[in-house]
């Protein structure tokens, strides 16, 4: 079983390194190996251990019909540690695919059930709850989560630097930026020799600028170094896209927004094009929603602004007589069609979590689209005299 262990030890080595698919690789070549042996643990193990990547690669279905599989070959002689982690990933690939909050509260009963007479990572089921806290948009709740989460952190399970990064997205959320500033110093400080650990940080920083609505000489260097950091990162370009193009909509505010080579529009297709999950198809619509956003307001001469923490107002002259109306209204129809497609998806999501800050949160964009749309017919009237 030599052959097992140096290709689990080298699939353990590539995940830590962000090399995402060629672990998930290894770690089936490991389970083909122990099966080949008629060793049933080990084979349990890196199956579970592909499951595991599989589900971080976006291939949920594939996940899920795996570990269902080898759940249903569970022995007592199974490693108790991926007897946890298989009901860990199931409950992940719920709240992340088809997070219906009935089904997730059945899951993670079952989850505490299972863990009193079994070892488990001590942290791992309040890092869950915090997530949750955070898709049912209650983000308090999402930092007391965390703070158990570290509090009960013993090195094994979920890596530390991510309940660092769910805080500070609550904290942002909170508009409590002091908060978000400390637990940034924080992450700083967790060094379990993950690669996305750097990405994280760099991530949150930028995050944290967009929010306070400091200048793009300030937002440059960190979009830069968040860029550089997920080089080899697998399962990072998607979420760095994202950022990239509400970063780069603050940065190249003289140009057209909507042009074929402007930055923001090549970073929203890559985004959008990269796989996701169901949160991530709902923040491709967002961003999409948003980027037009930023084109109506190009047309109508409107300064740039963030639209996703909304710190700094958009500020409506009180006349425009330059407008390409024509153009104006081709956008207008278009950004509402992004709206409504958002709103519906929204509605979906909440929905099935019973909240509504999704819909909230599309239908304050939906007033800025109207308002533009009200001053632009206004200007109008002006110019005619009417």
């Amino acid at each position: 079983m030599d052959r097992f262990q140096q290709l689990f030890d080298d699939a353990h080595r590539s995940y830590r390194d962000g090399r995402l698919r060629e672990a998930m690789l290894l770690f089936r070549q490991a389970a083909t190996v122990a099966r080949g042996f008629e060793d049933h643990p080990a084979w349990y193990k890196a199956t579970i251990w592909t499951a595991l990547l599989m589900e971080s690669l976006g291939d949920h279905a594939a996940s899920l019909a795996l570990l269902l599989d080898a759940q249903s070959m569970e022995s007592p002689e199974s490693p108790a540690h991926e007897m946890w982690l298989a009901r860990s990933i199931h409950l992940t690939v719920v709240q992340k695919w088809q997070p219906v909050r009935s089904h997730i509260q059945v899951l993670f009963d079952g989850l505490q059930q299972w863990s009193l007479g079994q070892h488990c990572p001590a942290g791992d089921i309040l890092f869950d709850q915090a997530y949750q806290a955070g898709i049912e948009g209650k983000w308090g709740t999402v930092l007391t989560y965390v703070e158990q989460f570290v509090a009960a952190f013993d090195g094994d399970g979920r890596i530390k630097i991510g309940g660092g990064h769910l805080a500070t997205s609550a904290c942002l959320r909170r508009r409590d930026f002091p908060a978000c500033r400390q637990w940034i110093a924080a992450m700083r400080e967790c060094d379990q020799g993950w690669a996305v650990e750097p990405v994280l940080v760099g991530l949150s920083e930028l995050e944290l600028a967009i929010a306070e609505g400091q200048p793009p000489t300030k937002l440059l260097p960190l979009l830069t170094s968040v860029k550089n950091a997920s080089v080899g990162v697998e399962n990072s370009s998607k979420v760095v896209s994202s950022l990239s193009t509400r970063t780069e909509l603050l940065i190249s505010t003289n140009d057209d927004p909507l042009s074929r080579f402007h930055p923001a529009r090549l970073e929203c297709a890559i985004a959008v094009r990269q796989p996701g999950d169901t949160h991530d198809r709902y923040g491709d619509r967002l961003l999409l929603l948003d980027l037009r956003l930023a084109g109506q307001r190009f047309t109508a001469g409107i300064p740039a602004v963030d639209d996703y923490y909304y710190s700094q107002p958009q500020q409506i002259p009180d006349a425009n007589s330059s407008i390409d109306k024509r153009e104006f209204r081709r956008r207008l129809q278009k950004v509402r069609i992004s709206a409504t497609e958002a709103l519906r998806y929204a509605k979906k999501l909440d929905d099935w979590l019973e909240c509504d800050w999704r819909q909230r949160e599309v239908e304050a964009r939906i007033e800025r689209i109207d308002q533009i749309a009200d001053a632009v017919a206004r200007w109008a009237k002006c110019d005619t005299g009417e």
